[in-house]
Order: structure tokens, then sequence, then C-alpha cells
């Protein structure tokens, strides 16, 4: 087998037809050494046979193709393949700690058969995008710039377990970030209980609006693992109906969600845009074909982002995952009765301190309808509803009724004053009284007691003497709040033992 050692050598053509191959290499083994700078202007390298191993750097202004064997510096760990088209892989790459740099604008990482790359850089104009159409791995570092790398159908499968194993600008409008689409992911491998970073956006060729929107996974051990990832816009488009709520949850988040698959116990931190995605409070989490609650979420700010993490999740099935926010307690209060022309207050319970908005329906009777305690003086039965909505826009509502009772004199029949502590007293039952005075007469038409008080009543007894058993006739003098007439009432009461 011949071989061809290039210490230094520029190639260079003028005029070569685009996407023709200007190198192709028929079976010879290409050896570029520590130092060497090969440059393959405006054309483009095919490695049809033998082998191309790269400890320099090569320049391809076009694009490589590899059907054969293509590597890096085995013996000095310090080539740098540097790609302005196609990355087209077809046979066996073998890194040995280089570096591929794809420079160029649109960029596909193809072929039939996946990449595993060691250290991988993305650069490009700001509209850069990188491509795959098949799985790819990364060993070392991959470094996204600012650049979308689109797998597509496709997984990006970061082996390299370390923290910093992607590296992406965060700068607002010019962040780096991995897209994908239907069964696509990234995938990061770990080793250690610290917080994995997995910077995702919705994909370019869905358009605006586009949200980039990272995601945090600590898994709560050192073993080594695996996790997948992706965001994707419209839960409800993709079968995920944001109105099919489990009976804690209010809402969940209508423009994205994440979808992450793993098996252990992990810290799950997603970040969001409070301006752009509105305010939440908790995470959701599809399951038996709803948004069901996940757990307590801890909220926070960091890197310009709003945040919520839940705390050791352990259930990836299905994979849906979603912002979400949980119902908040409202208790309109008690029923209650009142006579007409009382009024009650009402003092409902809610459990947030973020309230955006109270409206009392119907208005009817209310001072107000849009604080959280009005005064509603009722002439007939009502029943109001209260709704409250929270920062969020979670609306949660209530109901609370008012009965008006009749406005007549209420007096029971018969007493019995045995301190039983039951109906031991003569009194009036009615709480509407603006002027009261009742009188007791034995049956000899002798007054047996008298009292301005309507909480007050006849013990039965006179002279602090017990009375007999038997029928006494009293008479009521009483004027309602809700009445300006002074009227009397006169009636038998029986006492018994």
């Amino acid at each position: 087998m011949k071989k061809l050692y290039l210490l230094t050598l520029t190639f260079l053509t003028f005029g070569s037809s685009w996407g023709q191959a200007l190198v192709n290499n028929l079976g010879a083994d290409v050896y570029i050494t520590q130092g060497a700078f090969v440059i393959v202007k405006t054309s483009s390298v095919r490695n049809l046979q033998g082998s191309i191993e790269n400890a320099g750097q090569f320049v391809i202004e076009g694009d490589i193709q590899n059907d054969a064997n293509l590597l890096g510096g085995s013996n000095t760990a310090t080539g740098y393949y540097k790609v302005q088209g196609d990355w087209i892989n077809n046979a066996n790459v073998t890194s040995y700690l280089d570096t591929v740099h794809l420079y160029g604008n649109n960029q596909l990482i193809t072929g039939n058969t996946p990449t595993n790359f060691y250290n991988l850089i993305l650069t490009g104009s700001p509209t850069a995008i990188k491509t795959q159409t098949l799985d790819a791995y990364v060993n070392g570092v991959l470094e996204l710039n600012d650049v979308e790398l689109a797998t597509d159908q496709s997984k990006m499968i970061v082996v390299n377990p370390s923290q910093s194993a992607i590296l992406n600008s965060t700068t607002p409008g010019a962040e780096g970030f991995v897209s994908s689409v239907g069964n696509g992911r990234l995938v990061r491998y770990t080793n250690s209980a610290l917080a994995y970073n997995f910077p995702l956006g919705t994909p370019s060729s869905t358009g605006n609006p586009f949200y980039f929107r990272p995601l945090d996974i600590k898994p709560q051990s050192g073993n080594t693992d695996s996790w997948e990832a992706m965001i994707a816009k419209d839960p409800t488009a993709d079968s995920y109906d944001v109105n099919i709520l489990d009976n804690q949850l209010c809402r969940v988040n209508p423009l994205y969600y994440h979808r992450i698959d793993g098996i252990s116990p992990a810290d799950m931190k997603f970040y969001y845009n409070s301006s752009v995605d509105g305010r939440w409070t908790d995470v959701g989490h599809w399951v038996t074909n709803q948004w069901n609650y996940t757990s307590v979420a801890t909220s926070n700010n960091s890197g310009g982002f709003s945040s919520l993490e839940i705390k050791g999740w352990n259930n990836y099935t299905p994979d849906p995952f979603a912002l979400a926010s949980k119902k908040f307690l409202v208790d309109a209060g008690p029923n209650t009765a009142i006579y007409p022309g009382q009024s009650v207050p009402f003092n409902p319970t809610i459990g947030t301190n973020s309230v955006s908005s109270i409206t009392w329906t119907p208005s009817t009777y209310l001072d107000f309808d849009n604080i959280r305690n009005p005064n509603s003086t009722p002439d007939k039965t009502v029943t109001y509803v209260v709704n409250v909505t929270d920062a969020t826009g979670c609306k949660v509502s209530d109901t609370v009724q008012i009965t008006v009772k009749a406005d007549d004199l209420l007096i029971p029949s018969a007493f019995s004053p045995n301190n039983d502590g039951m109906n031991d007293v003569f009194r009036t039952l009615s709480t509407n009284l603006a002027k009261y005075r009742m009188f007791v007469f034995n049956r000899w038409g002798e007054k047996v007691y008298e009292t301005e008080d309507p909480a007050e009543g006849w013990d039965g007894t006179y002279k602090g003497i017990p009375q007999d058993i038997g029928v006494y006739v009293y008479t009521i003098d009483y004027q309602t709040f809700s009445s300006t007439i002074l009227k009397t009432m006169s009636g038998n009461v029986t006492l018994v033992k």
C-alpha cells in the first residue's frame, strides 16, 4: 500500500465544478503530520479507499466524505478537521482526541454510519444551522457557540460525563442550542450528582415564536447514567391537550413543553422567560392521558430566566413535562341565614398571596363586587360565586348562599325549665329585632315575667318560685330592623317538666 506523508501542503483549485471532489483518495494511506497545514480550496475531499490520518490541520472548503478510514492523530493527539461543507461518513471514523470544526453556514452531519467525534466545534453566521440525518457521538466537548444544532429525528449523544462537556453562548438572541423533532434528542451521560445543562431550543424550521428554554438535570447519585431531552411547541397539537388536567392542576403552559427520558431519580430544573411565557408555580407530567401535578416545585431566578425545580423525580413514562400552576384554596365562607335588612360581611379564605383579581357574581345586593371583603344586604335568598385569579392566570371559584328568612317573630309553643340544658327558657328565636318588649301572664292574669331584651327569657319561676305546669299567656311588642311599624303579638306557651 502506498503511503503519502503530507508535511506542509496546500491544495489549490481554480474553476473546478462545485460539488465534484478535488481530492479523491483511491487507496493511499495519507498522513498529515503534526504541524502540517493542508487546505482544499473551494472544493471537497472524498476518501474512497485507504486511510486519512490527520495529526495536523486539515481545512476543507467543501464537503468531506469518508467511505473508508478517517482517523485522528494516533501518536500525537492534535488532529484538527475544519470543514465548510457537509460531514458525510459512510465507514469508519476513529478519533484520537482530535477536533472537528464545522464552520460553514448550513451544514449536514450525514452519511449512513454514525460518527464518533471527540471534540466537535460548531460556528458560522448568526443563522447557521448544523443538521443531523443520523445519530452522532461526542466523546470530548461539544462547542455549540451561537449555532443551532438540529438533530432532527436523530440523537446527539454526548458521552463525556463532565458537566462542561457542552459549551454554548447564552447571550440573548445569540444562544447556542440543540433542537429536535419527533424522536430526536440531546443525550448526556452523567456520573456525578451535579447539575447537567441541556441547552434546548425549538427548531428554526418551525418558525416564530422561537423558544430557547434550557433544562438542568441533577442526578441524585454519582452512578453512570444517561438522560435524553428535547423541547417542542404546542403540546395540544401534539395530542397532549393542556385543557385535560387532574384535580390538582389549574393550568398548563400551552406554548411549549419538554420531553425528558431517564431511569434514575433526579432534580429537574426548568428555565423559562416569565415576561414571554407567563408566570408558573409548578410542573405538570402527562400521565394516563392527562396532565398531572408532579411535586412541590422550588422557584428561583438566574441567568436572566425564572426557574422551577422538582426534586428526586423518577417517573419518565410517558416523557412530556410542562410548566404548570397548581390550584389554590378558595373558601367563600359558611352559608348564612339572615332577616331582611341585615347585612352579611364576606371574609373568604384564599390560599395564595399573589391575587390578581377577585370578582363576585351576581353583583346584586353587594356594595362592591371586585374586592375581597364586600358586604351583602339581600332582600331574598341569593347564591354568590367568588372567582379568584392569581398572578399565573389560575382561576379558582367557590360559592356561598345567603338565605333570607321570613320577617316574622319566632316564638316557641312550649318550654321545659328542668335544667337539662335543652329548651329551659322561654324566649324569641328571632334576631332581627330593633325594638322588643315581652310580658308573660299566668291563668289568673298575673304578670309573672317581663323583659325588653330579646336575648333573655322566662325561666319558669315567679319571685324565685317554680311555677306550675300549664298554659301561660304572652304579649310581645316588637319592631324588626326592616320595618318602621311597631307590632304586637299574643299567644300561649305551655310550661312542661
